[in-house]
Protein backbone atom coordinates (compact mmCIF):
# COMPACT_ATOMS: atom_id res chain seq x y z
CA UNK A 1 0.00 0.00 0.00
CA UNK A 2 3.25 2.59 0.52
CA UNK A 3 3.88 3.09 -2.94
CA UNK A 4 0.28 4.43 -3.63
CA UNK A 5 0.27 6.21 -0.24
CA UNK A 6 0.23 9.89 -2.59
CA UNK A 7 -2.54 9.36 -4.50
CA UNK A 8 -4.71 9.31 -1.42
CA UNK A 9 -5.29 12.31 1.04
CA UNK A 10 -5.24 11.08 4.89
CA UNK A 11 -7.59 9.82 6.99
CA UNK A 12 -9.21 8.83 4.31
CA UNK A 13 -10.63 4.46 4.46
CA UNK A 14 -10.88 3.05 0.76
CA UNK A 15 -11.49 -0.38 -0.51
CA UNK A 16 -9.49 -2.19 -3.25
CA UNK A 17 -12.56 -1.87 -5.88
CA UNK A 18 -12.38 2.11 -5.12
CA UNK A 19 -11.70 3.96 -8.46
CA UNK A 20 -8.09 5.77 -7.50
CA UNK A 21 -6.62 7.36 -10.61
CA UNK A 22 -2.84 7.20 -10.61
CA UNK A 23 -3.09 3.30 -10.10
CA UNK A 24 -2.91 0.61 -12.46
CA UNK A 25 -6.61 -2.08 -12.23
CA UNK A 26 -6.18 -5.22 -10.57
CA UNK A 27 -7.32 -8.90 -12.43
CA UNK A 28 -8.07 -9.56 -8.77
CA UNK A 29 -10.55 -6.52 -8.58
CA UNK A 30 -8.44 -5.36 -5.75
CA UNK A 31 -5.87 -2.96 -6.68
CA UNK A 32 -4.74 -2.29 -2.83
CA UNK A 33 -3.57 -5.37 -2.24
CA UNK A 34 -0.54 -4.91 -4.91
CA UNK A 35 -0.71 -1.74 -5.79
CA UNK A 36 0.84 -0.69 -9.20
CA UNK A 37 1.35 2.41 -10.30
CA UNK A 38 0.56 3.94 -13.43
CA UNK A 39 4.06 5.47 -15.23
CA UNK A 40 3.94 9.49 -14.90
CA UNK A 41 5.20 11.27 -17.62
CA UNK A 42 6.69 14.47 -17.76
CA UNK A 43 5.01 17.86 -19.63
CA UNK A 44 6.36 21.04 -19.72
CA UNK A 45 3.72 23.79 -20.16
CA UNK A 46 5.63 26.85 -21.97
CA UNK A 47 4.17 30.06 -23.00
CA UNK A 48 1.26 30.23 -20.00
CA UNK A 49 -1.27 32.90 -20.82
CA UNK A 50 -4.21 33.57 -18.25
CA UNK A 51 -7.19 35.69 -19.69
CA UNK A 52 -9.83 36.98 -17.21
CA UNK A 53 -13.27 38.15 -18.18
CA UNK A 54 -14.60 40.92 -19.27
CA UNK A 55 -10.90 42.18 -19.31
CA UNK A 56 -7.63 41.69 -16.86
CA UNK A 57 -7.96 45.69 -16.14
CA UNK A 58 -12.05 45.33 -15.50
CA UNK A 59 -11.82 42.38 -13.24
CA UNK A 60 -8.60 43.97 -11.34
CA UNK A 61 -10.26 47.01 -11.19
CA UNK A 62 -13.19 45.38 -9.74
CA UNK A 63 -11.62 43.44 -7.27
CA UNK A 64 -9.52 46.26 -6.19
CA UNK A 65 -12.93 48.06 -5.24
CA UNK A 66 -14.15 45.02 -3.38
CA UNK A 67 -11.40 44.99 -1.34
CA UNK A 68 -10.98 48.85 -0.78
CA UNK A 69 -14.48 48.83 0.13
CA UNK A 70 -13.98 46.30 2.34
CA UNK A 71 -11.16 47.87 3.78
CA UNK A 72 -12.24 50.64 4.27
CA UNK A 73 -14.89 49.36 6.40
CA UNK A 74 -12.94 47.16 8.51
CA UNK A 75 -9.93 50.03 9.17
CA UNK A 76 -9.57 53.25 10.29
CA UNK A 77 -8.09 56.04 8.70
CA UNK A 78 -4.19 57.00 8.88
CA UNK A 79 -2.19 58.70 11.55
CA UNK A 80 -2.47 61.75 9.11
CA UNK A 81 -7.00 60.83 8.96
CA UNK A 82 -6.48 59.89 5.23
CA UNK A 83 -7.46 56.25 4.58
CA UNK A 84 -5.41 53.91 2.95
CA UNK A 85 -5.84 52.56 -0.77
CA UNK A 86 -5.17 48.53 -1.10
CA UNK A 87 -3.32 47.62 -3.81
CA UNK A 88 -1.93 44.67 -6.44
CA UNK A 89 1.39 43.68 -5.39
CA UNK A 90 1.64 40.38 -7.24
CA UNK A 91 -0.11 37.69 -9.24
CA UNK A 92 0.88 34.21 -8.26
CA UNK A 93 -0.55 30.60 -9.85
CA UNK A 94 -0.41 27.78 -8.05
CA UNK A 95 -0.41 24.58 -10.65
CA UNK A 96 -1.08 20.79 -9.75
CA UNK A 97 -2.10 17.66 -10.75
CA UNK A 98 -4.96 16.50 -9.31
CA UNK A 99 -6.56 13.05 -9.29
CA UNK A 100 -10.01 13.30 -7.68
CA UNK A 101 -8.62 12.74 -4.24
CA UNK A 102 -5.52 14.85 -3.69
CA UNK A 103 -2.91 16.83 -5.42
CA UNK A 104 0.02 14.02 -6.47
CA UNK A 105 2.93 16.52 -5.57
CA UNK A 106 2.46 19.91 -3.66
CA UNK A 107 1.21 22.46 -6.30
CA UNK A 108 4.19 24.97 -7.75
CA UNK A 109 3.74 28.09 -7.20
CA UNK A 110 4.36 30.65 -10.43
CA UNK A 111 4.82 34.75 -10.38
CA UNK A 112 2.63 35.91 -13.16
CA UNK A 113 3.00 38.91 -14.73
CA UNK A 114 0.86 41.40 -16.62
CA UNK A 115 1.03 41.12 -20.73
CA UNK A 116 -0.24 43.09 -23.57
CA UNK A 117 -1.72 40.86 -26.13
CA UNK A 118 -0.08 42.16 -29.79
CA UNK A 119 -2.65 41.47 -32.39
CA UNK A 120 -1.45 38.63 -34.88
CA UNK A 121 -0.32 39.39 -38.36
CA UNK A 122 2.36 41.60 -39.46
CA UNK A 123 5.87 40.41 -37.92
CA UNK A 124 7.46 43.73 -39.39
CA UNK A 125 8.03 45.64 -36.66
CA UNK A 126 10.17 48.39 -38.59
CA UNK A 127 7.41 48.91 -41.24
CA UNK A 128 5.40 52.42 -40.00
CA UNK A 129 2.16 51.18 -40.49
CA UNK A 130 2.85 48.29 -37.70
CA UNK A 131 4.53 51.15 -35.64
CA UNK A 132 1.09 53.15 -35.65
CA UNK A 133 -0.66 50.27 -34.65
CA UNK A 134 1.70 49.74 -31.70
CA UNK A 135 0.71 52.84 -30.98
CA UNK A 136 -3.11 53.40 -31.06
CA UNK A 137 -3.12 49.89 -29.20
CA UNK A 138 -4.86 50.57 -25.66
CA UNK A 139 -1.67 50.53 -22.76
CA UNK A 140 -4.07 48.19 -20.94
CA UNK A 141 -3.02 45.04 -19.60
CA UNK A 142 -4.75 41.96 -21.47
CA UNK A 143 -3.10 38.92 -20.03
CA UNK A 144 -1.21 37.33 -16.79
CA UNK A 145 1.81 35.56 -18.23
CA UNK A 146 4.46 33.01 -16.92
CA UNK A 147 7.59 33.82 -18.30
CA UNK A 148 9.44 30.55 -17.45
CA UNK A 149 8.18 26.70 -18.42
CA UNK A 150 6.44 24.49 -16.00
CA UNK A 151 7.52 20.99 -15.20
CA UNK A 152 4.49 18.80 -14.70
CA UNK A 153 4.27 14.73 -14.49
CA UNK A 154 0.66 13.33 -15.36
CA UNK A 155 -0.32 9.92 -15.75
CA UNK A 156 -2.44 8.87 -18.54
CA UNK A 157 -5.90 8.60 -16.84
CA UNK A 158 -9.43 10.35 -17.35
CA UNK A 159 -9.88 12.05 -13.79
CA UNK A 160 -6.22 13.49 -13.44
CA UNK A 161 -6.58 17.08 -13.98
CA UNK A 162 -4.04 20.11 -14.45
CA UNK A 163 -5.52 22.55 -11.70
CA UNK A 164 -4.65 26.60 -11.68
CA UNK A 165 -5.86 28.35 -8.51
CA UNK A 166 -5.28 32.28 -9.32
CA UNK A 167 -3.75 34.18 -5.73
CA UNK A 168 -3.28 37.99 -5.49
CA UNK A 169 -1.27 39.41 -3.10
CA UNK A 170 -2.38 43.25 -1.56
CA UNK A 171 -0.66 45.69 -0.30
CA UNK A 172 -1.50 48.98 1.67
CA UNK A 173 0.31 51.66 3.49
CA UNK A 174 0.63 51.47 6.99
CA UNK A 175 2.71 54.37 8.43
CA UNK A 176 5.30 56.19 6.87
CA UNK A 177 7.81 53.61 4.89
CA UNK A 178 5.81 50.04 6.27
CA UNK A 179 3.54 47.48 4.05
CA UNK A 180 0.91 45.06 5.32
CA UNK A 181 0.43 42.64 2.76
CA UNK A 182 -2.57 40.41 2.30
CA UNK A 183 -3.30 37.35 0.48
CA UNK A 184 -6.58 36.22 -1.82
CA UNK A 185 -7.38 33.25 -3.55
CA UNK A 186 -9.12 32.89 -6.44
CA UNK A 187 -11.21 30.34 -7.87
CA UNK A 188 -9.91 26.95 -8.81
CA UNK A 189 -10.89 25.76 -12.09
Amino acid sequence: MDPAMHLLPENVLVTGDENIPGLLSSPTGDALLKPQLLKMLPFTLSRLTITLQPSLEMFESQLLRLINADYQNTKQPGPDGALRTVVIQERRLHVGVHNGWCFLEKPQVVVLQPQRVLPRGRADSSSKQSSLLRDSLSSDLQTLGLRSSLELRLADHRAMAIVFQLEYVFSAPFGQELMVSVLTDGDQN
